[in-house]
């Protein structure tokens, strides 16, 4: 054991292992700095924040983008795709932000989903677009919090 650490005595609690003939005479040794054992990993430690979005064709040529509230329909998939990507990467951010992450990086994914069809070709059937805010807990230059 290092200098300065604690020597702790254990004992077997015989109402909890009633076959143990005697109890267990046992030294547990604890680092001297075992107090602050789980700091360097809430330090080193990332905020991430998801937020997420369906689009959807509910007929042929409209498409509809649901978060929150009613949903919103578009003419054309380009259309909703960069609004439902705006949306999410803002309330992404935001969410990082407020749960205390310095400068957050947003990540985009898009899981779509398509069929062919032999008369019409490739259809769109739906895509949930998720963003994902990184962003440190702290000010890595100053160690201070954000």
């Amino acid at each position: 054991m290092r200098p300065g650490g604690t020597n702790l005595r254990v004992l077997a609690n015989l109402r909890c292992c009633p076959q143990t003939p005697y109890p267990y005479d046992a030294y547990r040794q604890l680092p001297e700095h075992a107090d602050v054992a789980n700091a360097y990993g809430a330090v080193m430690g990332s905020i991430v924040q998801r937020s997420q979005v369906t689009v959807t064709q509910p007929q042929f040529g409209t498409f509809c983008v649901f978060k929150n509230d009613q949903p919103k329909s578009f003419g054309t998939l380009l259309d909703v795709i960069e609004y439902a990507e705006a949306l999410v990467i803002a309330e992404a951010e935001e969410m990082a932000v407020d749960a205390g992450a310095r400068n957050p990086t947003v990540r985009l994914s898009h899981d779509d989903k398509h069929v062919k069809d032999p008369v019409d070709g490739e259809l769109f059937l739906e895509s949930v677009i998720v963003a994902t805010a990184i962003g440190a807990a702290c000010d890595w230059h100053t160690g201070q919090p954000s």
